[in-house]
């Protein structure tokens, strides 16, 4: 039988089947060893809380997964949930599509890696362009399509001025917004930040 995962939106919380237990967003972690065997554990700790090849996994709805890179990647989304926030505030400046936002101290602003009270507050990642005065639409979860990414398959992080980067930065803030499901696709699933020393 498989092993479903899947995030509980109403209860901000995420279940997997073969525990009792729910667990919170942003404390899990999915790792594939050299084996090919997924391994969901807690964040910062070694000990499995559910193991098996990607055949061995489904989500919510009980489908499986075609790949170990499928399975990984729905799982990172999971685990990188947040729960959908109604944000009313307007952008006191112009704001490109598909960068980072976060809420600063004159409103809705970029988020920025070397700025770290933005990668605190960030909110998610605007869909489209907006003008000044506008409060922009985001996505805090889910897919996301533009035809001009030609991301590799794997983690995207926060950049500098709301940019979407592969390379994590090596200085301020390292905060993973997704994984690439495809040239084209990004993932939304924003990881709790880390900060690197100075």
């Amino acid at each position: 039988m498989r092993t479903a995962v899947w995030y509980d939106a109403g209860c901000d919380v995420i279940w997997i089947s073969s525990h009792e237990e729910p667990f919170a967003p942003r404390t899990l972690r999915a790792l594939l060893d050299d084996a090919g065997r997924i391994h969901i554990r807690r964040v910062g700790q070694d000990k499995t809380l559910a193991g098996g090849t990607y055949a061995d996994f489904a989500d919510g709805a009980g489908f499986g997964f075609l790949s170990p890179a499928e399975a990984l990647i729905y799982l990172d989304e999971v685990f990188g949930r947040r729960p959908e926030q109604a944000v009313t505030v307007p952008a006191p400046i112009a704001l490109s599509g598909h960068r980072v936002i976060s809420v600063t101290a004159v409103g809705i602003g970029y988020a920025s890696s070397d700025d770290p009270a933005s990668v605190a507050a960030v909110l998610g990642i605007t869909e489209s362009a907006c003008e000044a005065g506008i409060v922009p639409a985001y996505r805090t979860a889910g897919a996301l399509d533009e035809p001009s990414w030609s991301f590799e398959i794997g983690p995207v992080f926060l950049g500098l001025a709301g940019a979407l980067t592969q390379t994590a930065p090596e200085a301020g803030a390292v905060l993973q917004v997704g994984v690439a499901a495809s040239p084209t696709r990004l993932l939304v699933g924003i990881q709790e930040p880390y900060f690197l020393a100075s």
